[in-house]
């Protein structure tokens, strides 16, 4: 693994690591390069490097494919049969259950997909690893799971998601492949309970069936 200088393409340091390189993460207030690698036998270990001076400065025999830094960039979360909350400066670990009451969590993985402030968004996993479509939010200060949905189409068909931008205001874009191709305005707290609008052309268009939750 190298570390150059954007400007001047200069290598300013150098590190070999025996295990294949997973997922690389940068906390440039902090200024910690995190590197995620994995064994041949799928083991995985996760470091903290100096990104100035190239020095390792915390190693932790634990990780996984799967991983979000917060928007403060102070914290790295993994899911490994519950939440796992890694501090970017020193690598100190909390490992917390998910809390499911009213039965939300309709799979046994998650994928993180983004930390905000106190809520972190997620997409459902299947046992072959796989999305499937379901994602939801859960509050970092309870880790209570507090909503969950899979869309249906007009014909009650799954939406298959292709991409996902969460908002801390309650407003989320969505775009799909599958059954058609369309971007979705969502909002789990809307008003006039309308479960999801298409956008067309830029206007936004109700959709008044019902999601499962």
């Amino acid at each position: 693994m190298r570390f150059i200088n954007d400007f001047t393409s200069e290598e300013l340091w150098r590190i070999e690591f025996n295990f294949n390189i997973k997922k690389v993460r940068y906390s440039s207030i902090n200024k910690i390069v995190i590197v995620i690698i994995m064994s041949e036998t799928y083991n995985y270990e996760t470091i903290g490097i100096n990104s100035k001076n190239g020095k390792i400065v915390w190693r932790l025999d634990l990780g996984g494919f799967n991983s979000v830094i917060t928007d403060d960039e102070n914290y790295l979360y993994f899911y490994n049969d519950g939440l796992l909350k890694i501090s970017c400066i020193d690598g100190n670990q909390n490992k917390t259950a998910i809390k499911d009451v009213g039965h939300r969590l309709h799979h046994r993985r998650i994928s993180i997909r983004r930390v905000l402030k106190d809520k972190l968004y997620y997409h459902g996993v299947n046992d072959a690893g796989r999305p499937n479509h379901m994602f939801g939010q859960i509050n970092l200060q309870t880790n209570l799971i507090e909503w969950e949905y899979k869309l249906l189409d007009l014909e009650s068909k799954e939406i298959e998601l292709k991409d996902w931008i969460p908002s801390n205001e309650s407003k989320h874009l969505i775009t799909s492949l599958k059954p058609v191709k369309q971007t979705i305005h969502f909002d789990p707290n809307d008003p006039k309970n309308i479960p999801y609008r298409t956008i067309d052309k830029g206007v936004l268009k109700d959709r008044n069936n019902l999601y499962s939750k």
